[in-house]
């Protein structure tokens, strides 16, 4: 069984493991609605580009 972190990701999370601001990341989510709607945000808090970030959203039902 792996060992990586398990729940929700949230800012906390994205903390312990984004690098710091570098201008030229580029960031690419997939998840549902929910969980692209928290982190969006958080990374454009912590300066991230809107063009930088690349998101499909996905429904499991």
């Amino acid at each position: 069984m792996g060992t990586g972190e398990t729940g929700f990701v949230d800012a906390d999370l994205l903390e312990r493991h984004l690098p710091g601001h570098e201008p030229t990341i580029e960031y690419f989510l997939c998840g549902p609605p929910p969980m692209m709607d928290i982190i969006e945000p958080i990374l454009v808090a912590r300066g991230a580009a809107l063009n930088r970030i690349h998101s499909e959203r996905f429904n499991l039902v």
